[in-house]
């Protein structure tokens, strides 16, 4: 095998394994963040469930609600959390900077927080809409990444079994901005199957130049 043949089979397969570690790199990021972010967005769950049920508890009003929030807030994701009580169209309690800017809380709700209102309105006929099936009804949750890694998630407050409120929560888990993956394992591969596949470029190369037999000279003997 020529040294130019050899030389085209070293970059095609370069370029090959160059291909294939980046197809495999994007689909392990992929699949990384994805549980990453499964991951975080059970953890935030069980906490917010933890708090509808406290505010629940409490009636989800008065001063309890408002201690409650204030040691659910702030943490590691910088947690900011909101009780909202649906029935009387108010905010009983809240670390979200907005809120406390409209007015001291508890207050009634003002026209620019009316989708706070609705987003209650909407988990209420959710779980109207599981009526029956009280797992399922536990289970009514609206949640949302942002393009930042702000995890804003929402579930409605029970009080005798009637959805009194909601409470919301917004994080930044660790694992809201892409996690990256190193490189370095992939690219040790490519290396090693460019090296491997071009030994045996050249292995092959070198037995069927040994294999191709001298021509045989012919004499013509005269009878």
């Amino acid at each position: 095998m020529s040294f130019r043949l050899r030389r085209t089979i070293l970059v095609a397969l370069a370029l090959g394994g160059a291909l294939a570690a980046l197809l495999l790199h994007m689909l392990e990021s992929s699949n990384v963040n994805a549980n990453a972010r499964t991951e975080a967005e059970r953890s935030a769950i069980v906490t917010l469930r933890a708090i509808a049920d406290t505010a629940g508890w409490l009636g989800a009003e008065g001063e309890g609600v408002r201690a409650a929030v204030a040691s659910w807030s702030g943490g590691a994701d910088g947690r900011k959390v909101r009780i909202s009580n649906t029935d009387n169209r108010t905010i009983e309690a809240s670390s979200f900077p907005e809120d406390v800017a409209n007015g001291e809380l508890p207050r009634r709700m003002v026209r620019d927080e009316k989708p706070i209102y609705d987003l209650g309105q909407e988990l209420a006929s959710a779980v109207e809409g599981n009526a029956g099936d009280a797992a399922a009804t536990k289970e009514v949750v609206a949640l949302e990444w942002s393009k930042d890694g702000l995890l804003t998630i929402a579930t409605p407050i029970f009080k005798d079994g009637a959805v009194v409120g909601i409470v919301q929560t917004v994080s930044k888990p660790a694992v809201g901005a892409a996690i990256s993956v190193p490189w370095w394992p992939l690219a040790v591969g490519v290396v090693v199957i460019c090296v491997v596949f071009l030994a045996g470029a050249f292995v092959i190369g070198e037995r069927k130049m040994a294999l191709v037999a001298p021509p045989i000279p012919w004499t013509v003997e005269r009878l």
